[in-house]
């Protein structure tokens, strides 16, 4: 995978991949200054380019990772692409998310440059190859950072990229119906995320927390006591899985039955133990992925001093300032997921209308006209409301009412909105 990123302290191509994979009309590479360690000195870009072919070094540079391409598209037609497992963070997992980050800014690119050649096919290929990539890590790896990575580059290369294509190609009936037909339909159930969130409980162990309480582990150089008075290892190991274990419940079931009841319990007892701001924000980050400030200075051991309030309220306040992350990322991984749905029916949607005004000339008056003409199955839903996606012809508009639950008619700010061209 690593072979497919640019070459280290090349600014100017790097920013021209960048630029060339937003999948904007027009693109543009803006000459900025680049501090290294011999002192500031101005990258050599490129502005005002239209095509991947107007960047020389950019078209160059593709060219060559010809052979990578190849060997990932084999693999996924194998379906031999496999992400490998993430336990704790390290920098051979940093390596290995960049190196997948790379594959997909690469089939990005390629995607673009095949549709510009007039290789429409091809380009189809790329943007659902992305699609196919992530489903198979998240299948194969399950934890809920690849499925964040997962939602992240499905929702930009699978989703964006297509939508680029489409919105480029709007009078080709039959390129639109191409696309449409590679692009599955949303199911309530997002299996890929369930596996992940299992997957997360079973890191969150009675032996963790136990080493923390003992501080084994992140937390010797902060406090000269034991942590016993602050953490429970029990509860903390209990509740950890429990939130898991709800949320993986919450992927495979509509965003209007999901539960946040105990993660709102849980948050209701932190706000009764009136933590201090500084700790609180000090505490509050990922135990999994990110370490604490190692520092011994007389302000840190006042922020664990301060908690000694709070304990007398909440007995086990540093385990549930533990799991505030875990909480917090069980809603946002899970909103993501549902609005990626949203967006893949978005798209559907607004490809069934495209193909009408392409073979009659103009877009039909309700949505109701995809599924007459067998475009459709069924009416694309909208996966926060359980109901179809809205569509308004004369302001060329279909949303969905977004996670808030409000219909606000198509407002960008708050609604998931697709314009049509």
């Amino acid at each position: 995978m690593l072979h497919a990123r640019h070459p280290k302290g090349d600014d100017a191509l790097g920013a021209a991949i960048l630029a060339a994979s937003s999948f904007k009309t027009n693109f543009t590479v803006t000459p900025r200054q680049v501090i290294r360690a011999g002192g500031p000195r101005a990258s050599v870009t490129t502005s005002n380019l239209t095509t991947v072919a107007d960047c020389p070094l950019l078209l160059e540079w593709l060219k060559s990772q010809k052979p990578v391409l190849e060997q990932i598209d084999k693999g996924i037609a194998l379906g031999k692409i496999q992400y490998p497992p993430l336990t704790i963070s390290n920098s051979i997992e940093t390596l290995h998310m960049t190196g997948f980050a790379a594959i997909y800014s690469l089939k990005k690119l390629n995607g673009r440059y095949l549709a510009e050649c007039g290789d429409n096919a091809g380009a189809i290929n790329q943007f659902c190859d992305i699609y196919t990539m992530n489903t198979m890590m998240a299948a194969s790896h399950g934890t809920g950072l690849a499925c964040m990575i997962r939602n992240g580059l499905t929702s930009g290369g699978y989703v964006g990229g297509l939508k680029w294509l489409s919105l480029r190609n709007e009078n080709n009936a039959s390129l639109l119906r191409d696309i449409l037909n590679r692009i599955p339909s949303p199911t309530y159930s997002d299996p890929a995320l369930a596996k992940g969130f299992q997957t997360e409980a079973s890191l969150y162990t009675l032996k963790f927390f136990t080493e923390i309480a003992e501080q084994k582990i992140y937390y010797n150089t902060f406090y000269s006591s034991k942590l016993h008075s602050l953490l429970d290892p029990e509860e903390t190991t209990t509740l950890a899985q429990t939130i898991f274990t709800q949320a993986a419940t919450n992927a495979c079931r509509p965003w209007i039955e999901r539960n946040f009841t105990l993660i709102d319990q849980l948050n209701r007892r932190l706000e009764y133990a009136n933590v201090p701001k500084p700790v609180k924000d000090t505490l509050s980050q990922s135990i999994l992925f990110d370490s604490l400030h190692n520092k011994k200075d007389k302000d840190t051991i006042e922020q664990w001093k301060s908690l000694k309030p709070s304990v007398r309220k909440e007995p086990n306040v540093l385990g549930l300032l533990l799991l505030k992350p875990s909480m917090d990322f069980t809603k946002s991984a899970h909103e993501r997921s549902v609005k990626l749905k949203c967006e893949i029916n978005l798209l559907r949607a607004a490809l069934a209308l495209m193909i009408i005004k392409a073979e009659t000339g103009n877009y039909p008056d309700t949505l109701d006209e995809v599924v007459k003409k067998g475009l459709l199955t069924e009416l694309p839903l909208d996966f926060f409301s359980d109901k179809p996606l809205h569509y308004a012809p004369e302001h060329r508009c279909l949303w969905s009412i977004g996670s808030d639950g409000i219909n606000n008619g198509g407002e960008s700010k708050t609604d998931v909105i697709f314009l049509l061209p």
